[in-house]
């Protein structure tokens, strides 16, 4: 796998997988934004597209699902939750990367595993690479 950048999106599976969410599942276009509201209306249909990549590539799939619920607010089931937590374990990473890379990736990994653990549905909690960054 290509990485371009140590942040849960910085790989083209990563980017493919949100592109699927913003396209497919919600069924917006190149000048559309994707929303809250429209992330919660269609999350049915996001969980399909999740199930369906999920059979490729089970990490990305949910690392990418836990970082819209986190930066929506949107609730989740419990299962789900533990999905997403599982898909931060160490195991799923298929880099080999350097110590400093990989002392940091684990960081994002853990910061984006603690707060789906401690996530309050209703209260958008982005994680920390995703602060500032507007949707």
């Amino acid at each position: 796998m290509t990485r371009f950048s140590l942040s849960i999106m910085g790989a083209d599976a990563e980017c493919d997988f949100a592109s699927k969410i913003h396209y497919e599942a919600c069924g917006l276009d190149d000048n559309s934004k994707l929303t809250k509201e429209i992330f919660e209306k269609n999350l049915d249909k996001v969980m399909e597209v999740v199930r369906e990549y999920t059979k490729y590539k089970f990490h990305v799939a949910f690392k990418v699902l836990g970082r819209f619920v986190l930066l929506f607010g949107v609730a989740i089931p419990d299962k789900i939750r533990s999905l997403i937590v599982e898909a931060t374990d160490w195991y799923y990473e298929d880099v080999d990367w350097n110590d400093q890379d990989e002392e940091k990736r684990r960081d994002i990994l853990r910061d984006l595993r603690e707060k789906i653990e401690n996530y309050t549905p209703g209260i958008p909690n982005p994680i920390n690479e995703d602060k500032y960054y507007e949707y």
